[in-house]
């Protein structure tokens, strides 16, 4: 008599037995000795910053369709996965979580504890990837942080140092004071788009479409005509419409520095010293001082 489900099926134990079962059988893993064509995916490896989302389940399972259909019309298919922790997202889910700098110790040390964080999370965005029933070969696992990944990187560059095919040049980039570090081509791109101008259609959360617009705010700000009044706090790395963006002579575009707020704020230098550079800013920010009117000209 064949075995029907219960009424009620436990399907979080189904899962895991059959999650088991493609482990353990390696339902998915890579031939190089087939004979069938292969098909091979590069799968961009997701940033180890955190837990995985509906965002990752819904862009990762576009791959996981074309492996599966393509296994499906006879291919061989190569469909390794891998884990992006090398980056500034690593870096600063480590900081948040655990109320630490990485430029108040040494690179070595702080590498040490990240390791350790980022370990945690691989381990947790694998059992996420399996419960999606995404069919990635896990035997092809890589971490961009590894000593393999970094001799493949090495690698590549000095093929194309090589070929002729690297240039040092200078260019303008965005610079956070809170993080210290250089922001990415994306995050440039939001702040362009959060202080231009935009007439576009919304949604709300409750559904309801609405029309939004607002002119344009200047980016970078001028430095020779007087600067808006700081009506939000500057702190953080995030893009916003509100905070200040300068361009340097060089052409680099940077955030101001805490004594800058100060000072624009009417503060004495390093009124606000001892506290993290990110606190400093968001004093500064919602600090609202003008200077006493001494001539009305």
């Amino acid at each position: 008599m064949p075995k029907t489900l219960d009424k009620r099926p436990d399907y979080k134990k189904i899962e895991a037995k059959w999650q088991r079962f493609w482990r353990t059988k390696k339902i998915y893993k890579f031939n190089p000795n087939s004979r069938k064509p292969v098909f091979s995916i590069d799968t961009p490896p997701p940033y180890i910053s955190g837990r995985l989302h509906m965002g990752h389940g819904a862009s990762y399972t576009m791959f996981e369709t074309i492996a599966r259909f393509k296994r499906m019309t006879g291919h061989n298919v190569f469909f390794p996965i891998g884990f992006d922790d090398n980056g500034l997202p690593t870096e600063r889910y480590v900081e948040k979580k655990l109320g630490i700098k990485s430029t108040k110790m040494s690179r070595q040390k702080f590498i040490k504890i990240a390791l350790k964080e980022t370990k945690e999370l691989e381990k947790s965005a694998r059992e996420t990837f399996d419960r999606f029933g995404h069919s990635y070969d896990w035997d092809l696992f890589y971490s961009t942080i590894s000593p393999k990944a970094a001799r493949v990187a090495q690698k590549s560059f000095l093929d194309l140092h090589r070929k002729g095919r690297v240039y040092r040049s200078s260019e303008p980039g965005l610079y956070s004071i809170a993080g210290r570090t250089g922001i990415s081509k994306a995050d440039l791109e939001k702040w362009a788009y959060l202080k231009g101008a935009k007439k576009e259609e919304r949604t709300a959360s409750s559904g309801h479409v609405y029309h939004y617009s607002e002119g344009p705010v200047t980016f970078p700000d001028a430095l020779d005509r007087a600067s808006r009044t700081i009506i939000t706090g500057e702190g953080g790395s995030g893009a916003s419409r509100f905070k200040h963006v300068v361009e340097t002579p060089s052409g680099r575009l940077r955030r101001l520095t805490p004594v800058e707020l100060e000072r624009l704020n009417m503060f004495p230098d390093n009124h606000t010293e001892g506290a993290t550079d990110s606190k400093r800013a968001f004093f500064m920010g919602n600090a609202l001082v003008v200077g006493v009117v001494e001539k009305l000209c």
